[in-house]
This record gives structure tokens, C-alpha cells and sequence, in this order.
């Protein structure tokens, strides 16, 4: 005998068997029929999602986050292929980026997909660097001034409350190679001959304001070297 199942949500089927199966694109509560049978409610639960907590309080450019909806105990693991740390801190996942974007974020049960989205990283807050100027010069351009704008960027004492750092591509800082001017402006000597400079690992140079605050640390803005 064939049952004719309407499962609440417009989708109907006919079945030899008495058991089907069925998956409800949407959450919510369905008034599922069978044919001959009768009428139950089912509960279609909302998908699992990663919820954002907010920053870490340590990095401008962070991101504190947490799994949500999950039916049963699962094993996460998490995938954040652009974030320079990641690590569970206090209950929660936290992942840090160099620079302010729109990064994915995905968590694993396995080898099964749990969640996946992604989310806006933006910096805030007295340290935060908005710009730089110039934002690429030549390779051999040698001694360069930049300057930095940003939030409150002045209110900060290099040395004492806040500091200016350079780094290059393999994230090796290239002091004493710079030289800090003022909280807004820091002057670079691309030298080659100076570790971690020479090409082609010195295709860019990033400038950051560090200790922003106790134990915290500002986002970087990059510079192309041409």
C-alpha cells in the first residue's frame, strides 16, 4: 500500500514504505500527513551558526567566536586560513588578522562541514591607523617618510605608552631601519643589505602601532615596494 506524505512545507510524495525522509529548508514547525496514517508536528531546528562575540581585547583586528545550534556534541575544528593566530580562549575561538577585510571562517566535525560565513574584521579605537601616505614607493627610494592617520594616534608617546613598528614579508621587524619621528610619522631605510629586507621577501613593508593600550596591539597597514 503506497502513502501519500505532506509534509507541511508544500512538498508532497507518495511511498511505497512506510518510513521516508525529509529535509525542511527552513526552521520552524510543520504539521506533517500521512496517507493512510495520520498528523504529527515536527520541530525543524536551525542550522548551526557561528556567532561573532566581538573583538578580542588584546588586537584591533580580531575576532572572538562561538558555535551555536549544534544538535549534539560534535569535535570542532576550525578553519581560518587568513588569520595570523587562532586559538580557544576563555570558551570561545579567537582569530586575529593583520589587516581590517572580510575573511571566511569555517568549523569541521571531521571532515563534515559544521558551519561556515564570513565576517567583517574592522579596527577601532585610540591606535587604530586609518592610512598611510605614501602607500608604495620604489625599491631603492632608501630613506622614505610616512605618514600615519588614525584615532588619537597623537596621544601616544613612542617608547613610553605606544610604538610605531615596521616588519617586512616574513614578518621579521626591521629596527633599526626606521626611525620614529612622532606618533604620526616614521621614517623607513629600505636597505637591502639588511636582514630580511633583500628581495623578494621585501615586495611590501607593514607598519603597525604596538601597545596601544596594556598589552595590546594596533593593525597593520601595508606599503608596496615597486
Amino acid at each position: 500500500m503506497s502513502t501519500t506524505w505532506e509534509f507541511g512545507d508544500g512538498s508532497e510524495v507518495v511511498e511505497d514504505d512506510d518510513n521516508v525522509d525529509h529535509t525542511f529548508t527552513a526552521p520552524g514547525t510543520y504539521t506533517v500527513t500521512a496517507e493512510p496514517g495520520g498528523t504529527v508536528e515536527v520541530v525543524a531546528p536551525a542550522p548551526p551558526t557561528i556567532v561573532s562575540l566581538g573583538p578580542y581585547p588584546m588586537y584591533l583586528t580580531s575576532l572572538q567566536f562561538e558555535l551555536r545550534g549544534v544538535p549534539e556534541p560534535v569535535a570542532p575544528t576550525w578553519e581560518v586560513p587568513d588569520a595570523g593566530i587562532t586559538a580557544p580562549i576563555g570558551g570561545a575561538f579567537v582569530a586575529v588578522w593583520a589587516y581590517e577585510g572580510t575573511y571566511p571562517v569555517t568549523v569541521k566535525d571531521g571532515v563534515d562541514t559544521v558551519a561556515s560565513d564570513e565576517f567583517e574584521v574592522k579596527a577601532s579605537g585610540p591606535g587604530h591607523i586609518i592610512s598611510i601616505s605614501p602607500t608604495s614607493v620604489p625599491r631603492d627610494s632608501g630613506e622614505q617618510v610616512f605618514v600615519l592617520t588614525g584615532e588619537n594616534l597623537d596621544q601616544f608617546v613612542p617608547g613610553v605608552s605606544g610604538a610605531v613598528e615596521v616588519c617586512n614579508g616574513l614578518d621579521m621587524y626591521a629596527s633599526p631601519a626606521y626611525v620614529i619621528d612622532s606618533p604620526t610619522q616614521v621614517t623607513v631605510t629600505h636597505d637591502p643589505a639588511l636582514p630580511g629586507m633583500a628581495p623578494p621577501v621585501g615586495g611590501y613593508l607593514d607598519i603597525r602601532m604596538r601597545h596601544v593600550g596594556p598589552d595590546v596591539y594596533g593593525n597593520n597597514v601595508r606599503v608596496l615596494l615597486t
